[in-house]
């Protein structure tokens, strides 16, 4: 876009174009002769105008020149036509590619409307799809994408069930979505790679080889990997400075939860470009400042798990018991804050004065606290009896298939996104 103060001169050609008649007519010049002048002077911009659009691709005689426009844009701000974000919008952020002259932007967008540069072109609505990105999902043959679409539909029952979107709804969501098995015709077009392949390095890589000999050269790719890091994924890559790390937390489709993490050659730029575009669409990013294994999710959950683990194969719970303890203990305080905050408000002088009335003592719990870095071999012959009789005694509005308690298991994260104002 071009930069904040091009719209600022409008402003002083606005002040010189009134004032030169003024000037002229205060002067002894004739009326006509003062006003021509006046309107010269505009015409006369006309050629820095083009050189200010050529060198920044925007259409700058409007912006940054013509009075009119200045004249168009505060008559706009109070005029019932004026465009306006509504409720319908899904932040595909088309609207901001096509704006000539910088008015739309990401904070604008949130803002709900454009900046003073807008001239009221109207480019945004000729693009605007009322709530829908343009899809394609990628598939290696008919079989897997069969598989890919029964899960997307999958995904939408519940949304569906739940309230979480209307059947009008769905059905554009459906129609946004174009399948296919042909790698060059996914993402040919494409401007934001999602690749969500195996956890292994060397298909990872070579999905990537595969992006970039069909993909444009300024696609942004985004790698869901839950340990590998992006630098080695793009270790062989042609443009290693548009590859980030993207580690959505299942199930993506209802957790807003999207890792990011930049690679040595990461484009830090590029990465930031990432995180606006997952805020844009309703998820909520988080950035790693290094690589790091894991993630931070399933960092913070390995080590709970491994304390879970210690404490049932000691004897001291059934398994049961361990995620009895997490549901109806801290899971409600963490569904609606992290540890930090919990910190913060369990004692009137925040997290400082909670650290400091705790003191020492959590000393002897965690030298009694699990530090084993290999997982117990018999861990799923001691664990999955345990989950099956915790099933058999789940009250009949959970279930007691694993079907019934992932459909439970939807129906509350919807009702706590709700509450989160996620949905």
């Amino acid at each position: 876009p071009p930069p904040r103060w091009m719209s600022r001169l409008r402003l002083v050609f606005f002040g010189l174009m009134l004032a030169v008649p003024v000037v002229l007519r205060l002067s002894g010049a004739p009326t006509g002769v003062a006003v021509a002048l006046g309107l010269a002077l505009g015409l006369l911009l006309l050629p820095v105008a083009v050189l200010l659009s050529r060198r920044y691709g925007s259409a700058c005689y409007c912006l940054a020149v013509c009075p009119l426009g200045l004249v168009a844009n505060w008559l706009g701000k109070i005029a019932p036509w004026r465009i306006r974000r509504t409720d319908a919008c899904m932040h595909c952020l088309a609207c901001i590619r096509v704006c000539r002259y910088g008015a739309l932007t990401p904070e604008r967008l949130k803002e709900g409307r454009p900046g003073p540069g807008c001239t009221l072109c109207r480019d945004c609505l000729s693009v605007c799809r009322h709530g829908g990105l343009a899809v394609t999902l990628y598939d290696i043959n008919d079989e897997q994408l069969k598989r890919s679409e029964a899960q997307m539909h999958k995904s939408l029952d519940a949304l569906e069930q739940f309230n979480a979107i209307t059947p009008e709804r769905r059905g554009e969501i459906v129609a946004a979505i174009r399948l296919t098995t042909s790698m060059e015709e996914a993402v040919a077009d494409a401007q934001f790679i999602q690749e969500s392949g195996p956890e292994r390095l060397e298909i990872k890589q070579s999905i990537l080889a595969q992006v970039e000999a069909c993909a444009a050269a300024d696609a942004l790719y985004a790698s869901s990997t839950s340990g590998l890091l992006i630098s080695d994924i793009a270790a062989k890559a042609a443009h290693p400075e548009r590859c980030v790390g993207a580690h959505p937390y299942n199930p993506p489709h209802l957790i807003p939860l999207v890792e990011l993490t930049s690679g040595d050659k990461t484009d830090p730029a590029l990465l930031r470009l990432a995180y606006d575009f997952y805020q844009s669409i309703g998820k909520e990013a988080v950035l790693l400042r290094r690589e790091c294994p894991g993630f931070i999710a399933n960092r913070l959950q390995l080590a709970l798990y491994r304390e879970v683990q210690d404490l049932v194969m000691r004897g001291v719970c059934s398994v049961e018991d361990a995620d009895k303890a997490l549901v109806y203990g801290p899971g409600l305080r963490w569904a609606i804050f992290g540890h930090n905050m919990i910190m913060q408000l369990g004692n009137p002088g925040g997290l400082t004065g909670m650290v400091n009335m705790l003191g020492n003592s959590g000393d002897r719990w965690l030298a009694d606290m699990a530090s084993w870095t290999h997982q117990p071999d018999n861990w799923a012959e001691v664990a999955q009896p345990g989950v099956d009789e915790e099933m058999k005694h789940f009250p009949d509005h959970i279930g007691h298939t694993n079907e019934a308690c992932a459909a439970y298991r939807d129906q509350m994260l919807i009702e706590l996104l709700k509450l989160h104002k996620k949905l």
